[in-house]
This record gives C-alpha cells, structure tokens and sequence, in this order.
C-alpha cells in the first residue's frame, strides 16, 4: 500500500455521517479513486457537502461494488473533527494539501510543511540544495546562514553510532573513574523532575544494580547463572528462575495461578499434535478426505468424497461413504456438491411418473379415475368389445344379440320350438313351419266342410260334425265325452273338458273302489300316522271342526319332552352361554364375543356381561368422580376448583417449588407451602421434631392409653403392672441378626450424622467421608456436570452425543463439516474437491419442501399437463406392484366412454338400438326385439313401404335403392351434385338441376318455375381465393383503408409517380442510401454539414439561403455521396397517378333465396368471375391481398405518403438524380464522410462569401496560421519559430525539423497569472537499453520504458533541475525483478516503493527533479 497523489481525480458521493464514503463515480472530464490512485492505496482527499462545509484527509481506495474511500486521517475540516455528511449529494476530489506540499516560496526557498528546506539558487537560477546525507548525518540551522549537515559526536561516557536511517545514543559507564572528586575524574548531571541537578560519578552509582547479578526490581535477572535454553520464570521481586530444557515435542501450559509446567502434547517423532490435547495425532491427512476419531488414538482421514457421496453412520463405527440408490422409477444423478432425484417416466414396462390426460383422466389430489365419457370408442379403443360388456364379441353365423330387458345382450342362436324348423347360415337364418301329423304340431290346411278360416284364426263351423255319422267310439274325455271310466274312476274337470281318473288316498284316509261305490274312510291318527281323532277337553277346545289348544291346555312339565329344535321355533339345545340369535329365519345358537374393555363369564344358564376396569394399558369403564371430572354425552373433562373431589391448579402467579405442601387460595387454586409454612397453618408451630417410637418421654406426660407395641425405655415397670406370660412372650419373639426379618442391634456407640452399616452380626456407625470412602467416592467432587466448563486436566472423553459444540468450525480435514450454518434443506455432499452445501433438485414430478431440519421429498399429483403419482381408483384398474392395469369390467361403458364402438372393435356404430342402421352389412332391428343379424345380409324394401325418416347410419343408396329422393324426404330430387347449391327451404319440385359455368365469369342456375330469379350468393368466409378475380377487377374503392401492407406490395411497384410530395422524411432512408447523383447541384448547404462544436464550425460562418429545413440526417447520406456540385436547390415536380380500370361479372342469374347462408366457398366460383362491382368498397382487407400483388400500376399517384414508408425502406436506388434538395438535408447532418472530391489533405472552410471552400494541403513542414480574417499554410524554417497564438507572453512554441519535436525557449515560471514555458517538451516515449545499469537520458525524452530482463541498478543523466520525468519499468516473462533507485529520491509515504513481481506486468512512477541528484518519487500506477 502506498500513498499515490494523482491528477484530475473527482467524484461525487451520497453517504450520510462519519463512515466510509461510498464513491459514486467519476464526474464528467475526471477520473474516478480506483483508476488514478488504485486499489489500497492511500492519497490525500478533499471533501466538500451540500452545505458548503469540508474536510481534508488521508484515505484508502478499495475497489469493490461500489468502490469506497475509507477517511484514515482528518488533517484538517470547518468543522474542527471529522466531517458529518448530511443527505445531499457531496463532491470528493483528490488533492495535495499545502502544508504537505513542498514547494518554492517567493524567495526561492524549497520549503515543505512551511519549513525552509534549502534555500537560494546557482548562477542559473537552480534552486540550492545540499549535497546527500550520509548515515547519522542532521541538517543543521546556522543564524544568517542556509543549514549545514553535520554528525552527533559522542563524549566521555556517551557513545554514539550512526546508521542508516537512525541515530543511537546510550551511556559508555566503564568510562566512569572512580575518584570521588569532581576535579578527578568525569561525570553524568541528572536532572530530576524538579529541574534539580546532581553530579552523578561512578562512585555514588550503587554498582549493586550493574556489577554481579542486577536485581529484579532494577531491570535485571536477579540470577548470576541460569538454565542453558531453560524458559525463564518470573518470581516477583524474587531473581528470575530457568525452566529445565524442554524435551521433544513439550510445550508450556501455564493454570493461571502457579508456574507453568512443561506438557508432552506433540509427538516426538513426527511433531504431531496428540489426540489428548486437542490434537490429530496424525502428522499427514488424506486432503479432503473426512477425519474420523479413534478413542485417543490418532486421527484418521476417510478417502475424498466422489460426487454424490455421503457420509452414513452404522451408530457403532466410524461413518461410511455411499450414496443414494434409485428405486424403480426414480433416477438419481450424482454432481459435484448436487444429487438430482428425479421420477422416471411411467411406460407399459416400467413404474414412474406420468401425466394424464384430461379428456380421458380425473385427477384430483393425485388420485386418478377414469372420467365419465373418458374413453372416445371409435378413435381409442382396438379389439372386439365382449358382448359381456356391452358388445358384440364377434357373432358366430346364426348367432343374434338378444337383450334382457336391462340394457345388457347375449349371443345366441334361435331355438326351434315344436312344429317350427331353423336353419342358420352365413348371414342368413331360414325359419320353416313343419306340416301338422297326428304326432306333430305343424302347419295344415282346413277342409271347408268343418272348419273356417280367418285371418289366420281356425273356428270348426257350427253344426258341421255328425256325431252319428262322424263320430265312432266313446267320445274321448279329451273330446268333451266322459270315455270308458274303470271301477272308482270319476270325471275330473282339468280347466277343460275334464279328465278320468281315480281318488288317491292321502295320509290318514283309506279309499275302496267298487263297481259304481266308492267308499272313503278316515284312519286313526297315531305317533306315526296322520288320521282322525278326538281331542281331549282338558287340553283342546273343538268348534266346528276348529281345534285350538285350550289356555293352560298343555302341561309343559308334565305333558312335554325333548327340546324343540330352532328350526321348529324352538331354543334347540343350548350350550353354556349361548343365546338364540336371530339370523333372517328361527335363528341360530350363538355366545357372545367380548370386545376390548368387556369380559363375559358364561355358566349354566347365566351370562355375566362386565365393563373391565380401564388402566393405562387397557380400554374399559370407570366412574368419573363428578368433582373432578364433567361428563356430557360420553365426553370426559376436568373439573377443576377446590369443591370436594375437584382438580386443583395452580394459583394465579403462583409456581409451587419441590417438596412444597399445596394450599388452597380463597380462588379455588393451589399455593406452595414449604414445611414451615406448612407447620404454621396446621398451628403445630411448637410440635417437636420427634420419633414417638423412640421417645423416651417427659414428666410432663402423666397419662397414656393402653400401649400395644413399642418398647419401654423407663424406669422398670412394677411386676404387678406385667403379666408374666405377657413379659415372657414378648422378649422371646425379639431374634437379632442380618436374616430376614430380625431386629438389629448396634455394635458400637453411633454418633450423631453417621449413617448405619452392617456389621459381623448386626450394625456399626460410619461418617460421610468414610462411606465416600467405602463407596471407592473419596475423590469425586461437588461439581455439577450440567454447569462444568470442563478442565485442561481431561485429556480423553468418550463418544458425545449430546452438547453444543462453541468452539471455532470444525474443518472438514478434522473430521468437522467447515459450515457454521446451513440454509432449510441443505445438505453436505461430497464432490471431487471435498465436502459442499448443497440442496436436493426436484425433477419433473418431484417436489421438495425444505423445513427447518427437515427435507420433505414429495412426489407432485399427475395432471393432465404434469408427471407425477397418483392413486389408482379399485373401480377400474388393478395395482399390483406399481403396475397398474385397467381391470377386466374396469370401464363402464355406460358413464366412462364416450362416442360409438366401431363395428371393426366389436361394437355396432350405433348408439342405440331402437333405429334401423345400415353400415358394413350390420342390420340393427328395433322394433322391441333389441336383436342383431351378423353377417351378409340381403334388405329388400317394398315401395313405399320404406320409412326414410328412421333411417341413420349410411344405407347402400347406390346398389339397393333406385329412383330420386325427394326433397319431401330430405333429398334433393337430383341425380347429379355437380356445382349443387342448395336453395333454401322447399317442399316440392326439381328446383336445381345443373349450376353452370359459362367460362366467362358467369354462372347460370337451371330450375323450375320462378325459383330460378333473383338469386344472391351468400359466400361463406375466407371462400374467394385469387383465381376468381378477374384481372384489373378490384378498384380503389374494393380495398379497405390501411390494407396494402408491405407484403402485398411487389418488388419496385411504388415508383416516384406512387410517392406523394415531401413523403420521404428522414427514417425512410437507408442509412447510406443517398449518393452523389441523388444530390441535386448546390444542395448542401453550409447549414447541412455537422459542426464539430457549438462554437467552432467546420465550414466557418453559414450564408443566407444555404440550407432551410432540416430533412436529412447525416446517416442517411452515403460516404463520399455530397459533391461539390451539389450545392444548390432544385426542386421536384408532382406526378399524378393515373386511375384504375374495372371489369366485368355477368348477370347474376341465381336468386338471392335461392342460395343458402355461407353456401358459396371458394370451390363454388369460377376463376375470373368477380369482378369490381361485387365487392363492397373496404372490403378488402390486408389478408385478401397476396404478398407481393400490390405493383406499381396499383398504386395511385401521390398515394405512398410518409406514414406509408417503413423506417429505411428508402435507399439510393429510389432517388432520382438531383432530386434531394437543400430542403430535404437536415442542419449538421452532412459530414466529411459524405463529401466527395476533395484533394487529400484539403481542408474545408468558409470563404469570405459564407460558401464553403477548400484550402489544398500544406507543404511539408508547413503550419496552419491565422492573420484574424483568414486561415492559410506559413512556413516553419528549420529551427526558427513562429507564434501560434500571436502572444508571446503566453509562451513560444516552435517545431525543431531535426528531431521532429515542440521546443520551448524558457523554463516553467509563475509570474502573477501568467506562465511563460521555457524548458523543453518532449512527447516522444524512449526505450532504455536494458542492462547490469539503465539509464535513462533525460535529454532524449520525458517518458522511458525497460523491459527488466534481471535485478538491475538504475541512473538518470542530464537532469535539470524542476524537469519532470516518466520511468516504465516492465517485468520480463519470468517477473520477480527488482532494482536498486538512483541517487537520493524522497517517496511519497515516505519510504520506496515494492516492485510488482507479476511476470510481463509494469509499474509507472512519477519523479520531480529538485537539483542534482535530488527527485521527489511517487507512485503513478503499479501491476499494469
């Protein structure tokens, strides 16, 4: 860091207060802290606020966003201290402060801080000055005189030595002699405080504190001898002590109270830090590898972390690296310090993510279904549709679809019933009646004579049987006759003519058939027979047949047996607990189950239902005391309030303390009481703190009760009072000793605050220190753990696993992570270069949610636009896996499809079958039967017979139906669709037979009657296309204001003609589009060509009438394109465009009713049929035109204005010669760039008419002079001058030919305001000679540059005194060169500065010669 002062440097700045100023950057035509002064350099600073107060200073620049200017030192301010910068906008500049400058005053003296520091000048004028100090050497004032260097000399007793830079002075006391005389020998005189002086000899020196061992509290050891490399202890006053020599790897460690002491820590034999005192133990580590402890062993490092590695503990063994594996359909990519987790996308084969549809897909929270009218039958489904599932599964021949009733069909074939045959084929099924046999149902024909026929009905004619002559036999029952009837038969009617057979005996009936009898008895009902029987009044009550079991009619103990069985209405035999439960019928024999909380005991007949007990590990009952708990509707809750049974809380601000008693406050809460407290209000205050059972008593007690236990302690107890048995029991049951149950004895006397401890037989005292003792506890101390800050004593710990460590970062080469804090989410990760931070990527379909110690991996819900899980609904498809299958039934076709199944997939097209379809030979028959004929089938339809208006689907028309459809029947009564137009709404006639085009624009519409007139066509939208035009048909007015966009017009089509008058502005032109010949002659005027400045023109004073307007900017005039012949004005003549010729359409021969709505497309009109008239004007929009249709003979005159010329649409080929007048070039805009035909060299300027003019080249040599009026080239003979600014008294500058250079004839010098320069000016840059030595000749130039191919010594030749010179000195390819300055140079700082060691780089130094070999130095630049 140096302190650089650098010219022109300015800022401004915003920052309020005292602090570091942020600098705002460099005010215009300065330059910014950081480019003159440098980054951490220093310099001297002025500060000016917005009030008008300052402040002068040293500060440092920093570089840095924004750069900054830190205030180091306030030299001075208006204010007296640091200057306190208000809100404002404040200006910083460099500066050099007077009283830092050194300078020449009026007298000629160099002075510095105000101080003269040398004075006069030689014969020439050159300031004097003195020659180089040598080591110790002051310059030293002389009255009347200029200083003088000189030495300090030493004298008796005192010795001085002279250095570079410093100057030493201490006291030489082996010159002391010892005499105690003055006169005798030399001596010090001490001055004390006070100003009193004293001779001080060697004899009143108390050699004491210098011969010997000097003491302590002198300066010295207070030792004569001590340990050789011993570290020295101080002692007070007490002479210093020496440590002995540390041994390898010892160090010292001091306690803070008493003397160090000397602890191996490091290990001898590598230098390594032991484990055990807070090192590695280790003497090399893997480079980034993570260090893992051992115990007390050293440390070990684990190998680099690779990308995506992490540590993972087992929670036994030191941690290992792996990383993360992928499950099915997760993809995981390892990076340097990133792990990216993202979902693979789901396939036929694999599980992943995926997005579903939503024409097809419900999704909602991830869940998936298929939604209603989801599945598009005809476009999404493949395969045949089972007719299980709403299809026809593919019909065998034969086979019909026959529905329930119910929506659902089945295949099958027709079944033949009696009399009925049925042939199946191929699309075909024959259904043939059999002919009627006496053996079978048939088909037959009916004499005349017998029956009639009707309609199908068969009636036999009345009286047309003879039963005389027609009949033979006995009519048959079947015939309405009785027939031959056995013994016991009867006639029985069977809803005819009646049936002959005989009465079967049921159960307890006996029937006997005779010859015309029939005889029926009732049986006797027994155990095991039903019959008849009376029935017992006791038991039954009998009216009219009616028997009913009397009230109290049956006995149950006397009268039943057995068990009635469930099945009968009955219990059944029921088993220990067991109950008849019902289950839909008589019921079933079943025990209760106990649930969690119920216990059921069954017995005999007994069924105990209990509630168990609730415990804190068992559901069950339990009452609620009301006082503490509120019951209401099964829902439990505290009571709380100091009611009997009540839960008390706390007191308001109150916090009850361990071992408190609890009190209740007058609020119902509770209040901690301690023991004394407690005493008090139970008014036991005077109570003692004694055992009963060990109270020997008082004389104050006079009465007892019956005592039943204890012993007595007082006096013996008077026999009389003792019952002998009693005494003798009572000593005997006493047994003493260790066993179980025994009562203890002491052994020895116990003093108070021992605690008892078994002894051989019964029990001893011990004090608290000796059963710490006996405990192997004598030196664990009274420290608590949780507060202990821990002791340099403990040298090893376990595992920690708990604690917070407060220590500096762990690094990760010490096993630590090296991160003092992590962002929610982030995570370590290992990489090729160590451990990083870094957070988890989601990919599609993955979404991750960092929490405050947690990582939340989410897969996002599946949308139709997005990737992700989802559940799949059991309703349709089957998960097993994570594949997921629709399920077979999974699609209801009802709710969950859409469109048709194609007939190709199984289904029918058809959305229903109650129509008649026809479509690829499937016939759909409604009618009620719901059935479906596979195959070829053959429909033949009778005429008129067929209902065209239930017809859907396609019907074969071409090969089954012949004739026209009328237009009654939604035809169109034709026979052809050529050019159909359809007409409108009609119920009869042949209305369109042919739509013709004439081939010249006309179409013509044949029909019937008065429909063919009139007609309009209604085109539809975007249906004329270009061949239907008619060339030259669409006129001005056709086309909508602002339509011709740029596309529509052809290339070259706007010609002059098309561009109205003063059009063409400026953002028309193609920059350098304007030429020479576009530019008419003595166009460019003075007042068109750009000045270089407010007040200094180019071209010199502009003429009246050169240029007006401003029309062309100087980017619109090509190089080289304004010739000196072009400036003058001309002007441009109007053209006017001429007009658009129109076409023709024939007639309209279609009425406009005849013609529907948007029926007329494009494929409707003839090419060439539309002509002008048929647009309406503006119709015409941009889309209408084609791109590049709009050509020139489009385009009217005058109609291209400015608004319609795109920005430089216009380049040089669109001017017409001479046509850009003065009018049309902007002021400023022609440049020299835009001027042809100068001579090289030439100069342009304004003659004395105002006109530009151009001035030839000068000679070599030649200088541009002014007389005041005119410019023009003068002479510069070889070391002769001439006056540039005709003032001498500003200084003389001339041009030397014989080394090409300014020279000026005088020094610099300040006279009032006016500087006269006399010293030479070089501008040229010299490269010095490398060399052992370089020197830089000052004679040669100003500036001097050296590559340092070594470490060099520099020189200066012919210096002049006040010169201010430049030196470059350049690092070679290698760098780290240094060199040795020349002669006496002050620094800025104060001291020289560092060369930059960078290889090719250079440092830039500024030097002030102030005489002979005498320069001030300072730093230009450094590591350019």
């Amino acid at each position: 860091m140096a302190l650089v002062i650098a010219d022109r440097v300015k800022e401004t700045t915003t920052t309020t207060g005292t602090g570091t100023i942020n600098l705002a950057g460099a005010a215009s035509g300065f330059q910014s802290f950081v480019s003159g002064v440098g980054t951490t350099n220093t310099t001297y600073y002025a500060i000016t606020d917005a009030n008008g107060a300052w402040e002068i200073g040293i500060g440092t620049v920093t570089d840095a966003s924004p750069d900054t200017l830190s205030r180091t030192t306030i030299l001075a301010s208006s204010t007296g201290a640091k200057l306190s910068l208000s809100t404002g906008t404040h200006t910083v500049f460099g500066t050099y402060p007077a009283d830092a400058a050194v300078h020449l005053d009026a007298g000629v003296n160099l002075t510095y801080g105000g101080v003269v520091i040398a004075s006069g000048s030689d014969a020439d004028g050159a300031v004097q000055s003195t020659t180089a100090l040598t080591n110790g050497q002051l310059l030293i004032g002389r009255t009347g005189n200029t200083p003088s260097t000189a030495t300090l000399t030493g004298g008796t007793g005192v010795d001085v030595t002279n250095a570079s830079g410093s100057i030493t002075v201490y006291l030489d006391l082996s010159e002391l002699t010892t005499s105690t005389s003055d006169a005798d020998g030399d001596y010090f005189v001490v001055v004390d405080t006070d100003d009193n002086s004293k001779k001080l000899t060697k004899a009143n020196i108390d050699l004491n504190g210098f011969g010997g061992n000097l003491d302590v509290d002198r300066g010295g050891t207070g030792a004569t001898s001590l340990t050789d490399g011993g570290v020295l202890l101080g002692s007070g006053t007490s002479p210093i002590t020496a440590m002995a020599v540390l041994a390898d790897g010892e160090i010292i460690i001091g306690d803070g109270t008493t003397d160090p002491v000397a602890l191996a820590a490091f290990s001898a034999s590598d230098g390594s830090l032991k484990v055990e005192y807070g090192g590695t133990g280790a003497a090399t580590l893997t480079d980034g590898g993570i260090l893992v402890g051992a115990g007390t062993s050293a440390i070990t490092a684990l190998d680099v972390l690779t990308n995506g590695q992490l540590l993972i503990g087992d929670g036994s063994g030191a941690p290992a690296a792996g990383t993360l594996t992928a499950g099915e359909g997760i993809d995981i990519t390892n990076g340097a310090g990133s792990i990216e987790i993202l979902g693979e996308d789901a396939t036929t084969s694999n599980k992943g993510i995926a997005s579903f549809h939503t024409d097809n897909f419900s999704v909602s929270s991830g869940a998936v279904t298929i939604k209603d009218g989801g599945v598009d039958l005809a476009a999404e489904v493949t395969g045949v549709l089972p007719v299980a599932n709403g299809g026809s599964g593919g019909l065998a021949s034969g086979n019909l679809l026959i529905g329930d009733g119910s929506g659902a069909a089945t295949a099958a074939e027709l079944t033949a019933g009696e009399g009925i045959d049925v042939t199946s084929a191929s699309g075909s099924i024959t259904i043939d009646c059999e002919v009627a046999t006496t053996s079978n149902l048939g088909v037959a024909s009916f004499d005349t004579n017998h029956f009639t026929v009707s309609s199908g009905a068969v009636t036999i004619k009345a009286a047309s049987i003879d039963l005389t002559a027609d009949v033979t036999g006995v009519l048959p029952t079947a015939n309405g006759g009785v027939g031959a009837l056995s013994n016991g038969q009867l006639l029985i009617g069977s809803g005819g003519t009646g049936t002959a057979g005989t009465l079967t005996a049921g159960e307890g009936i006996d029937i006997t058939n005779g010859a015309g009898s029939i005889t029926i008895d009732g049986e006797d009902a027994t155990t095991s027979n039903k019959g008849i029987a009376s029935f017992s009044s006791d038991n039954f009550a009998v009216s009219s047949g009616a028997v009913t079991i009397k009230d109290a009619g049956v006995d149950l103990t006397a009268e039943v047996t057995g068990v009635l069985p469930t099945a009968n209405g009955g219990v059944g035999a029921l088993s220990n607990g067991q109950l008849l439960i019902g289950s839909g019928g008589t019921g079933t024999a079943a025990t209760l189950t106990a649930g969690e909380g119920i216990d059921i005991t069954t017995g005999a007949g007994s069924i105990e239902i209990l509630g168990e007990n609730a415990s804190t590990s068992n559901k069950g009952i339990a009452s609620f005391n009301s006082d503490q708990f509120s019951v209401s509707s099964g829902a439990v809750s505290l009571v709380t309030g100091s009611s009997a049974g009540n839960v008390i809380v706390c007191g308001d601000g109150e916090t009850l303390s361990e071992n408190d008693y609890i009190k209740v406050d007058s609020g119902g809460g509770a209040v901690g009481r301690s023991y004394g407290d407690t005493k008090t209000d139970l008014s036991l205050n005077n109570v003692e703190n004694t055992a009963l059972s060990t109270w020997a008593g008082s004389t104050n007690l006079t009465t007892v009760g019956t005592i039943n236990s204890g012993s007595w302690n007082g006096d013996p107890i008077d026999s009389s009072y003792i019952s002998t048995s009693f005494a003798n029991s009572k000593q005997d049951a006493l047994t003493f000793g260790h066993s179980s149950g025994n009562a203890l004895k002491t052994e020895e006397a116990i003093a108070e605050n021992k605690v008892l401890l078994g002894g051989a037989s019964n029990v001893k005292g011990r004090t608290f220190a000796e059963l710490k003792g006996d405990m192997s506890m004598g030196n664990v101390e009274n420290i608590a753990v949780s507060t202990y800050a821990g002791s340099t004593n403990m040298t090893t710990m376990g595992t920690i696993t708990t604690g917070t460590w407060n220590a500096t970062t762990i690094a990760p080469t010490k096993g630590g992570t090296g991160q003092t804090s992590y962002s929610n989410g982030e995570i370590l990760v290992g990489g090729d270069s160590g451990l990083a931070k870094a957070t988890i990527t989601a990919g599609e379909g993955i979404d991750i949610t960092n929490g405050d110690g947690t990582i939340t991996i989410d897969g996002e819900d599946a949308t139709s636009s997005n990737k992700g899980i989802a559940s799949f609904s059991t309703d349709n498809f089957s998960v097993s896996s994570g594949a997921v299958t629709i399920k077979a039934g999974g699609v209801d076709l009802t709710a969950e499809v859409t469109g048709t199944l194609p007939l190709g997939n199984g289904g029918t097209g058809a959305t229903s079958l109650d129509d008649i379809t026809s479509a690829n030979n499937l016939l759909t028959v409604g009618a009620g039967a719901d059935t479906i004929i596979g195959g070829d089938v053959t429909l033949t339809v009778n005429e008129g017979n067929f209902d065209l208006d239930n017809i859907g689907g396609v019907l074969g028309l071409t090969d089954q139906v012949t004739g026209t459809l009328p237009v009654a029947n939604g035809g169109t009564g034709a026979t052809t669709l050529n050019n159909l137009i359809t007409l409108g709404t009609h119920t009869t006639g042949n209305y369109v037979a042919t739509v013709a085009d004439a081939g010249d624009g006309t179409i013509t519409v044949s029909g019937s009657g008065s429909e063919a007139a009139a007609v309009t066509l209604d085109i539809a939208d975007d249906s004329i296309n270009s061949q239907h035009y008619v060339d030259g048909s669409i006129d001005t007015a056709h086309i909508g204001d602002l339509q011709v966009t740029t596309a529509k017009i052809a290339a070259d089509a706007v010609t002059g003609a098309k561009i109205a008058d003063d059009a063409v502005d400026s953002e028309h032109y193609v920059d350098g589009s304007i030429d020479t010949a576009h530019i008419g002659d003595d166009q460019v005027t003075y007042a068109k060509m750009q000045h270089t400045s407010t007040d200094n023109r180019v071209l010199g004073a502009a003429s009246a009438g050169a240029i007006g307007e401003v029309q062309v900017a100087t980017d619109m005039i090509a190089d080289d394109a304004v010739t000196y012949a072009k400036m003058q004005h001309t002007g441009t003549a109007n053209r006017v465009l001429g007009a658009a010729t129109a076409g023709a359409i024939g007639e309209v021969q279609v009425a406009t009713a005849m013609i529907a709505d948007d029926a007329v497309d494009g494929t409707k009109i003839a090419d060439d049929a539309i002509d002008s008239e048929h647009y309406t004007d503006g119709s015409i929009d941009t889309a209408h035109i084609g791109d590049l249709q709009v050509t020139t003979g489009k385009i009217a005159a005058d109609a291209i204005t400015g608004a319609k010329l795109a920005d430089d649409a216009v380049d040089s080929e669109h001017y017409t010669d001479g046509s850009i007048d003065t009018a049309h070039i902007a002021d400023d805009q022609v440049t020299l760039a835009k001027m042809a035909g100068l001579t090289r060299g030439s100069i342009i300027y304004g003659n004395a008419s105002g006109n530009p003019a151009a001035l030839s080249v000068g000679s070599n040599t030649y200088v541009l002079t002014s007389d005041g009026t005119d410019i023009s080239w003068a002479s510069a003979s070889s070391g002769s001058a001439r006056s540039v600014s005709g003032d001498t008294d500003n200084g003389v500058i001339t041009w030397k030919t014989s080394d090409n250079t300014f020279v000026v004839e005088s020094n610099l010098l300040f006279d009032g305001d006016k500087i006269t320069i006399t010293g030479g000016i070089k501008t040229n840059i010299e490269s010095a000679t490398d060399g052992s030595t370089v020197t830089f000749d000052l004679d040669t130039a100003n500036t001097h540059t050296v590559t340092l191919a070594g470490n060099r010594e520099l020189a200066i030749s012919n210096e002049d005194a006040g010169q201010k010179f430049i030196i470059n000195l350049v690092q070679d390819g290698s760098g780290s060169k240094t060199v040795t300055w020349f002669s006496t140079i002050k620094w800025a700082g104060g001291s020289a500065p560092t060369l930059t060691t960078t290889a090719n780089k250079a440092d830039s130094f500024g030097f002030l010669c102030t005489g002979t070999d005498a320069y001030y130095g300072f730093v230009i630049g450094q590591n350019i």
